[in-house]
């Protein structure tokens, strides 16, 4: 029980220090900032003032939308700290009274692993969000790991009520027309229940379109590359490269899109490393306590970490988020899902 409480006071710890980044401090300074500007343009408004320095309604919109964003995932983060603030307490408490106390150090795990979450949203909060994602997932060694790449993917996306789809390249269907240009396209969208039941129809390379707000934020985090223990005998591995952080295209869109890559050998330290049968993840060297049936629903806290990992040194961050934009800017058609 005493190495539980002491344990309990290193999450506590944690915590405090993950949110006097700069990054979660930046947040509650913009909230003082708008809840300021929004203060004066309400006296003003109350006032029946429209001379020099008034909002225009539409502003005051925009201001009050963005204030409340911020406010929320703010209040979520301080929420949980005051929460393991209180676990540490009563768990000092229990052991004074030698009281059992493990249900209550689970409970603390488990805030400390929603707190993980929620930073990640907190510490992205002030980054331009994006109408979605498009992926370019491909394996030099397995089909099994291009799945497991895209499930985790299309997972996640439905965790956040995102709507995502994977595509196989020169795939046919009735009315489909992408992959009918010349020199071949990708295919119609395929959902999670299909990629599940899907078996070894999956090919060593596949496109990934999710959307959705916040979607670029998350899975711009999944570039580099994954490697998978327990799939397919030896380890094996998928590329996952970033396309463009929207997934709505036209058609002259669809037609520049690039085909499947040559194979790229699996070189250097994987960003995610998955024990399947063990129900281990490793990011950037980091274990983390997320089985790997859970990633998808989880992905912020591995996603957290190499965010950390690049606050953590100079201008590392900007090595995050590097998305290739292989569409030139052709046509203003209306897009085609």
């Amino acid at each position: 029980l005493v190495r539980s409480a002491l344990a309990l006071g290193g999450l506590r710890r944690d915590t405090d220090r993950e949110l006097a980044l700069t990054g979660a401090t930046a947040v509650r300074d913009r909230l003082a900032e708008l809840e300021a500007t929004l203060a004066t343009a309400t006296r003003k408004q109350d006032g029946g003032g429209k001379g020099q320095g008034a909002l225009p309604g539409a502003e005051i919109a925009r201001l009050s939308q963005e204030h409340a964003r911020l406010l929320e995932r703010w209040s979520t983060c301080v929420m949980a700290q005051g929460e393991l603030r209180t676990a540490e307490e009563l768990c000092l408490e229990a052991l004074a009274q030698d009281i059992d106390a493990i249900d209550l150090i689970d409970a603390a795990v488990l805030q400390r692993q929603r707190f993980r979450r929620d930073l990640f949203w907190l510490l992205t909060a002030m980054r331009p969000v994006k109408p979605g994602a498009m992926l370019l997932v491909h394996s030099p060694d397995a089909r099994a790991a291009v799945k497991a790449a895209c499930r985790v993917v299309l997972e996640a996306a439905a965790h956040h009520g995102w709507r995502g789809s994977v595509h196989v390249w020169n795939e046919h269907a009735p009315g489909w027309k992408p992959s009918l240009m010349p020199g071949g396209g990708w295919g119609p969208p395929h959902d999670l229940a299909w990629l599940v039941e899907s078996g070894t129809r999956v090919p060593p390379a596949t496109l990934v379109r999710v959307h959705g707000g916040g979607a670029d934020l998350l899975l711009g985090l999944e570039a580099g590359l994954h490697r998978f223990h327990g799939l397919a005998g030896e380890a094996c591995h998928a590329w996952v490269d970033l396309l463009e952080p929207r997934c709505e295209l036209t058609e002259a869109e669809w037609s520049a899109l690039p085909g499947p890559p040559s194979p790229r050998t699996a070189r250097g330290s994987p960003m995610r490393e998955v024990f399947v049968d063990s129900d281990r993840t490793t990011v950037d060297g980091d274990e983390l306590d997320v089985p790997w049936r859970e990633l998808g629903d989880r992905l912020a806290e591995a996603a957290v970490v190499r965010l950390l990992g690049a606050l953590a040194k100079p201008d590392a961050i900007d090595a995050l988020w590097k998305w290739e934009h292989p569409l030139p800017v052709v046509g203003s058609a209306e897009a085609k899902p």
